[in-house]
């Protein structure tokens, strides 16, 4: 019965992020503001963007984010200028995907 009861929480909580995320793909693509996906998106957005499309744990991207925050990374450019020095801040598997991003992108080389 706790144990149902956190996977309540836990799975009330991922929806939560989900239909954030969601809310913020939504409102960029129909506004005509800044894409998810492009330079000058937030890393944030970028990162969940990704976490929807690769399906990684919201643990790992929080965890992620939070270094970034503290390296002054906030825009997907920035994320960009400075992988060589911020990859390491990336579990190995997500590393691999961001930097195929950027390079499909033509933000790196």
């Amino acid at each position: 019965t706790a144990e149902r009861a956190v996977k309540i929480m836990k799975q009330k909580q991922r929806n939560e992020e989900e239909d954030e995320m969601m809310r913020a793909l939504e409102g960029t693509n129909v506004s005509g503001q800044v894409a998810p996906d492009s330079a000058d998106a937030s890393v944030q957005m970028f990162l969940r963007f990704l976490q929807n499309e690769y399906q990684w744990g919201s643990n790992s991207v929080k965890a992620v984010l939070n270094e970034l925050s503290k390296a002054d990374v906030t825009s997907v450019s920035l994320l960009a200028m400075c992988w060589s020095d911020v990859q390491a801040h990336f579990p190995f598997g997500m590393r691999r995907m961001v930097e195929k991003e950027l390079k499909n992108r033509n933000m790196i080389p």
